[in-house]
């Protein structure tokens, strides 16, 4: 009987143990396969299902990458508006980042502004565009030199 329960306990714990681990680990693959999917979606010209994948992410990681990956989606699909108000979103949300990333962010905003609406970007989407995404935590300009803020 004691050895019953004493297998009884140690399952429990090791469920317990394991529990957590097992659905992080699924988490982060849903994760990964939703980023995939979003960055498919945006590269095929699909970007409101690539931007609602992206929101999605969002809300379930607080990360704001994927607010910066949503302008890049709505910049390379040339929805010049929502890019500027999603890399606006993103230097509100990102937190302090280098100054040289924020001055990269904001000439994108000024070359979208100049832009006339419907104009593409860039020539050709790629999935894997491999813009760099700026850095976070790093000490630097304050996001409150975003021009967005008006």
């Amino acid at each position: 009987m004691k050895s019953t329960m004493h297998l009884i306990l140690a399952a429990a714990l090791a469920f317990t143990i394991a529990g957590p681990s097992a659905s992080a680990a699924d988490k982060s693959e849903v994760d990964a396969k939703k980023e995939k999917k979003a960055r498919l979606e945006c590269a095929a010209g699909n970007f409101r299902e690539g931007v609602r994948l992206l929101a999605e992410l969002w809300m379930d990681t607080k990360d704001p990458t994927h607010i910066y990956n949503q302008a890049r989606c709505c910049e390379q699909t040339a929805q010049n508006d929502a890019a500027v108000s999603r890399f606006c979103e993103y230097l509100r949300k990102a937190g302090p980042l280098q100054p040289h990333d924020v001055k990269a962010i904001e000439k994108r905003i000024e070359d979208l502004e100049r832009k006339p609406a419907g104009a593409a970007a860039h020539g050709h989407l790629d999935a894997d565009a491999g813009d760099r995404i700026p850095s976070r935590g790093s000490v630097g300009a304050s996001t409150n030199a975003c021009r967005c803020v008006r």
